[in-house]
């Protein structure tokens, strides 16, 4: 890209200064614009020439503290050495005796040496602009003045008044030299003015508003989105002091004590903004006070993106169609979380280990109004007190050894406008779910070490694989978190009271596991089938999903009657309390071929109709393996005491 053609003015009253600058060889990148005229006349021209576009303006001593005072852009001063002037001396000593050195402003050194050099009459006088000069050179000129030395206006009104003028010519080297300096400034002028111009770029992209003032209070800078926020529009109000167009600011306060304001909440133009203030320093003195303004609302929007950020990833996997069932308990739970899920109430979701609490859980998520935002999930169990605190909470910079200095938002704030699931909530200590109550309470989480309460809009569900009344009953649970948690409440039943299922989540599995490890899928005969029908499933649809896992990889191709009883013989002998009840006895008979389509569904049809019967054999028998003593079969069992009462009253068992 070409470089900008430079452009410096020459303003003097003297032709002679004019003329050496005239006969100067200059490179074609510079442009010189001359004009002969001083003082005032100058002042004129110089604002001229800055409008049209000159960078720097040479001039001679007396006009060029003018011009300073009048325009913007550089003025270089072309002084005259004191050889020139001793030089301009001589030759109006040779024109008279009584001689006239006018000055700007202040009065000349050494002027006695001239004297006694000379042998001549020196006569020195101030002016201040062309009228006081030409009254200096009249009245000069009544008091016996022959000779006035001086620039080009004063030679001119000598001349007018009878007097001799001799002007003080300045070299040539002292033009280039002036000229030379002249490039100079330009060249940093430019890179001053291009710095200025990113810095103010930079300012005025940034989204919120920000305003400085001096030490005087007066205004200095006023970005782009400042001038919306004061509704100014591009009013000049730099140099105006701050109290006429911010009423409310504290620039005075902070100028006076020195320190920061952070975090107040200012209502301007009928919005709410957070403004800061910081003193602005060089080295121990205040020069001044810088202020940032933030809408409110885009300020929580902003939050809101930066916890999505945060929270890439906590999406959930599962929706409700990757429950499997056919059992009409089931159907009831599907219906139940469909009503939930269009709900912001707390849910509880109740039942044992593998019943599938947590698909459930991304169920109501996945069908609710919070489906686009994080879905947050952490197992309570998993980690000690203080770990699950930090987790839940976050904690600021430094607030225990280890932490990280810029601190971490806690994972109730990256849950922030989404779900959090809190899995085995019975296993947390009473000082976390002390703080839980809180959140739950006013939707409000501070952080550890931290001092300041941050809002959360989050839905939280509950797992629990105990009986949170029990928990209670022992001290372990809080009551009044309790309450707070079963807004709403899903239990899902145990295996083993929806055996209807089971060949339905069989023949689902084997397909899923055949597909994986791609072999064909395997069919389990009906009499096999009933042993699965049979057994307490402690562990649930996650060990049914382990089982089937385990007989597709091992039988490969076809079903192995001897794979099955070892794999059978396996899983009875697991049992949470007591040794694995050996059932065998099948519920019913049956002759059906196992690759009979007819005979499967006369199979299903039975299961349906023998749930009840099922249910009888596997409570009698757990009396049966426990002597009787029904809070062993209970337990056993996977159910309560109650549950276990109330179910031998209406299967009218002993």
């Amino acid at each position: 890209m070409q470089n900008k053609k430079t452009i410096i003015g020459a303003i003097f009253s003297s032709n002679t200064i004019a003329d050496s600058i005239k006969t100067m060889t200059l490179d074609p990148q510079y442009e010189v614009r001359m004009s002969v005229a001083g003082l005032e006349i100058a002042v004129t021209e110089a604002i001229s020439m800055e409008k049209d576009g000159v960078e720097v303006i040479l001039s001679h001593t007396g006009t060029s503290n003018l011009l300073q005072e009048n325009i913007k852009i550089p003025v270089i001063s072309v002084h005259h050495s004191s050889l020139d002037l001793i030089g301009a001396v001589m030759k109006a000593s040779g024109l008279g005796h009584k001689i006239l050195i006018p000055n700007f402003r202040e009065k000349l050194q050494k002027i006695d040496l001239i004297t006694r050099l000379f042998q001549v009459e020196v006569i020195e006088g101030i002016y201040h602009d062309s009228r006081s000069l030409e009254e200096l050179v009249y009245q000069s000129s009544l008091d016996g003045c022959e000779v006035v030395v001086g620039g080009g206006l004063g030679v001119e009104f000598a001349l007018k008044y009878g007097m001799k003028g001799v002007e003080i010519e300045v070299s040539a080297d002292t033009v280039k030299t002036s000229f030379d300096n002249a490039i100079s400034v330009v060249r940093a002028s430019r890179r001053e003015k291009a710095r200025m111009r990113r810095l103010h770029s930079i300012i005025d992209s940034v989204a919120e508003g920000i305003i400085s003032v001096d030490q005087d209070g007066l205004l200095k800078t006023v970005n782009r989105n400042a001038r919306k926020i004061l509704n100014i529009g591009d009013k000049n109000i730099t140099n105006t002091p701050y109290q006429e167009h911010l009423p409310w600011g504290l620039y005075d306060q902070v100028l006076k004590t020195e320190t920061k304001i952070n975090d107040r909440v200012e209502q301007i133009n009928g919005q709410l903004y957070i403004t800061n203030y910081s003193p602005v320093f060089l080295g121990s003195k205040v020069l001044g006070c810088i202020s940032t303004l933030q809408n409110s609302s885009r300020l929580m929007q902003s939050e809101h993106e930066v916890r999505r950020s945060l929270a890439k990833g906590m999406v959930a996997k599962y929706t409700i169609n990757d429950l499997i069932w056919s059992s009409s308990k089931m159907a009831h739970i599907i219906e139940t979380i469909k009503n939930f899920s269009h709900t912001e109430c707390t849910v509880l979701i109740t039942g044992e280990t593998g019943t599938g609490k947590e698909i459930v859980a991304q169920g109501i998520h996945q069908l609710s109004s919070r489906k686009a935002q994080p879905f947050v999930s952490i197992n309570c169990a998993a980690l000690p007190e203080h770990l699950l605190e930090s987790e839940l909470f976050g904690y600021e910079g430094g607030a225990f050894t280890g932490s990280k200095k810029t601190g971490k938002p806690g994972l109730f704030e990256m849950a922030h406008e989404g779900t959090i699931l809190l899995d085995e909530i019975s296993a947390t200590s009473l000082k976390v779910q002390t703080l839980m109550l809180r959140v739950l309470q006013e939707r409000e989480v501070m952080r550890i070490g931290g001092d300041r309460l941050i809002p959360v809009n989050v839905r939280v569900i509950a797992n629990a694989n105990k009986e949170l009344c029990a928990e209670i009953t022992n001290g372990s649970f809080r009551e009044d978190l309790y309450f707070r948690l079963n807004v709403l409440q899903i239990n899902i039943p145990p295996l083993r009271e929806r055996v209807e299922d089971i060949p339905v989540l069989v023949k689902w599995y084997i397909s899923k596991f055949s597909l994986k490890y791609k072999l064909n899928p395997i069919s389990i005969p009906v009499q096999f089938m009933e042993k699965l029908l049979h057994h307490s499933w402690p562990g649930n649809v996650r060990q049914l999903i382990n089982f089937t896992e385990q007989i597709v990889i091992m039988c490969q191709v076809h079903f192995n009657s001897g794979i099955f009883e070892n794999l059978y013989h396996q899983l009875i002998q697991y049992s949470p309390d007591l040794p694995a009840l050996n059932i065998e006895k099948p519920i019913h008979s049956t002759n059906h071929s196992p690759h009979s389509d007819q005979g499967n569904a006369d199979f299903n049809f039975e299961i349906r109709e023998k749930t009840l019967e099922h249910e009888a054999y596997l409570i009698s028998a757990a009396l049966e393996r426990t002597k009787h003593n029904k809070s062993k079969a209970a337990a056993y069992l996977g159910i309560s005491r109650t549950t276990l009462y109330n179910k031998m009253k209406t299967l009218n068992l002993p």
